[in-house]
Parts: structure tokens; C-alpha cells; sequence
């Protein structure tokens, strides 16, 4: 006895070939989709956070900038590292002090613009 399929070679090659024309229908984006990762100057509007991550036993300081008018385009840069919480907790605190600085005052994003819901 042969190894028993599931589906015919015939049945095999209409499925192959209906997955080969849905892939080929992908539609991809357009240049100007991802301009604002090499135009900087929407991050002059932008919220800064900093984020801490423990990596390799070195807390790694991310700063990430959302935009204001568009919270959901935003950049996450690492900026340093530190061996210690506190140390980072502090440098990231600074690194986030200096970098957000606005003639305007400090802009912050409205945490509800996201509706996040935790079910």
C-alpha cells in the first residue's frame, strides 16, 4: 500500500496554481508610504518617550518619537547603554528631557487616540 493522500494530483495542481495567481496579486505600497523614516522634519512635532530594554545584562535606552498630528507614525532609536536600572532609568529620563524640548512646551499623545481594548 502507497502512502494514502488526502487530495488528488489534480485537485494538488489547482490549488498550486490558484496560491501562485493570489500571490501574484499583492499589491505593493507605494515610495512615498514610507517617507517619513528619511524626512525628518515631522519629528520638530513630535512626543518623545523613552523605552528600557534589558539585553545580553545591559539595559539598552530607546527613545521613541510619535508625531502629534499622527501618533501612529513613530520612530524607536537606541541610544545607549547602561549595566545598571537606575542608571539607565535616569539617562533615559535626561536623553528624553533634552530631545523633547518644544519652544511650544513639552507635546504630549492622548493615550485613548490608540483605543486599545484588553479582552
Amino acid at each position: 500500500m502507497g502512502n494514502p493522500s488526502l487530495i488528488d494530483n489534480r485537485l494538488r495542481q489547482q490549488v498550486y496554481v490558484f496560491c501562485m495567481q493570489e500571490s501574484q496579486k499583492e499589491i505593493v505600497g507605494a515610495k512615498n508610504d514610507a517617507q517619513f523614516l528619511f524626512d525628518h522634519s515631522w519629528l520638530k512635532h513630535t512626543s518623545v518617550s523613552e523605552y528600557l530594554v534589558k539585553k545580553r545584562g545591559q539595559w539598552e535606552i530607546h527613545l521613541v518619537f510619535a508625531d502629534t498630528k499622527f501618533p501612529f507614525q513613530l520612530i524607536k532609536k537606541r541610544i545607549a547603554t547602561s549595566p545598571t536600572f537606575a542608571m539607565a532609568q535616569r539617562m533615559g529620563y535626561y536623553y528624553k528631557r533634552t530631545t523633547g524640548r518644544d519652544k511650544n512646551g513639552t507635546l504630549r499623545i492622548d493615550p485613548n487616540y490608540f483605543k486599545v481594548v484588553l479582552n
